[in-house]
């Protein structure tokens, strides 16, 4: 099991597939330091980051967009992505909602 972080949309997401509230999302696009994101707040910063090593950009150059996944309790997979302006969190949109492969 790899690292991650954990995501918080505001406001909350629902399952497209039946409506139910989806659980808080996680994403391998951040540092992977088990970190929660709530969206609106700005992505902290670590001193010891390597984004050079990890991302292959600068740090000022960031990506501009996080995607983010869960499954609701009924199990259906959903993916979002999250859109940046700087390093502040501020839309969150679902690109795609399935049954969960097992």
């Amino acid at each position: 099991m790899g690292m991650f972080d954990t995501y918080e949309p505001e406001p909350a997401l629902k399952c497209p597939m039946c409506g139910v509230d989806l659980p808080e999302l996680q994403g391998k696009d951040g540092p992977k330091i088990l970190a929660t994101y709530k969206q609106g707040e700005e992505i902290p910063e670590r001193d010891d980051w390597d984004w050079e090593k990890e991302w292959g950009i600068e740090p000022d150059r960031a990506a501009d967009q996080i995607r983010i996944y869960t499954s609701c309790k009924n199990g259906h997979w959903v993916e979002a992505m999250g859109r940046l302006e700087g390093r502040r969190w501020v839309e969150t949109t679902i690109v795609e909602a399935r049954e969960k492969s097992n």
